[in-house]
């Protein structure tokens, strides 16, 4: 999978005009007919799935939590990638759990809180993005960071939505 910068119209992102919202510059397409900004549809359809992928994120973000990397891969794709913006590669589904099972056996009280979210859907394309702000928490006596993290979702033939890629945006501050 390639990134590419996407290409928006000039009333997205943070410097634009009145439709601006505070996540536009981070949409990773352009809104088209069939990617409409699905965060206040009233279409049951598109509330369905995106109340799945914000629950899926959730419980994605919960194995963190518990330690169980056995059930966290259940909701990542064999094709699964991910970058941090502190690590200089990309990594795959395996390195990616593997880093994650070594540094919170290191940090035992190591703990990730969802304080905002936002979700968008695409059915046609049967894809969905999730950003998730977090509060990390337990990496050090009274040491707490903010971090940003957009998962890119697909649906299975199954209609399993399963994660196909994560970007962290890590912070060493407040942010919230």
């Amino acid at each position: 999978m390639s990134l590419q910068t996407p290409s928006l119209p000039p009333h997205h992102g943070p410097f634009g005009g009145k439709n601006d919202t505070s996540l536009a510059y981070l949409l990773p397409q352009k809104p088209t007919a069939h990617y409409a900004h699905t965060s206040h549809t009233t279409d049951p359809a598109h509330a369905a799935a995106r109340a799945e992928a914000l629950q899926r994120s959730h419980d994605l973000i919960e194995t963190f939590n518990d330690r169980n990397f056995a059930l966290g891969k259940t909701y990542a794709s064999p094709r699964f990638k991910a970058r941090h913006n502190n690590l200089a590669v990309e990594v795959n589904r395996e390195q990616h759990f593997a880093a994650y099972e070594m540094m919170l056996t290191a940090h035992p009280n190591w703990k990730m809180e969802i304080v905002g979210e936002h979700a968008e859907v695409d059915l046609l394309r049967g894809q969905a993005y999730v950003w998730a702000f977090v509060k990390i928490m337990g990496e050090g006596e009274g040491v707490t960071r903010d971090s940003l993290g957009l998962l890119h979702w697909e649906r299975e033939k199954d209609g399993r939505w399963v994660v196909v890629y994560h970007w962290g945006f890590r912070s060493c501050g407040m942010l919230f």
